[in-house]
């Protein structure tokens, strides 16, 4: 499930799309703060080691990220997912509040 990034001229600022399958790729991404058409920047897909072992810290971190989500350990998928995605880090943040 791919996460494009994006920049928001008339709001000046970056900011995550989540999109939930890779065959729904979007012509255009919307600022989610005030809905205008973003840019859309370059990013740096995951690369995986063919064994499945994380090759990287971010790989890493991804996986735990995704182990506390499993689990809705919502604070500790949170805090992992801090400097991976926004995006991410928002949406368990807002499902800890939710007590989901």
């Amino acid at each position: 499930m791919p996460i494009y990034k994006g920049y928001c001229e008339n709001c000046d600022q970056k900011f995550e799309v989540f999109i939930r399958s890779f065959h729904s790729r979007p012509d255009k991404i919307y600022c989610p703060k005030c809905q205008n058409p973003g840019e859309r920047l370059f990013s740096i897909p995951i690369i995986r080691s063919v064994s499945g072992v994380p090759s990287t810290d971010f790989d890493k971190k991804y996986e735990e990220m995704h182990y506390h989500e499993k689990r809705k350990e919502w604070e500790k998928a949170a805090q992992v997912a801090e400097g991976v995605s926004e995006y991410a880090r928002d949406e368990f943040l807002r499902k800890a509040a939710q007590g989901k």
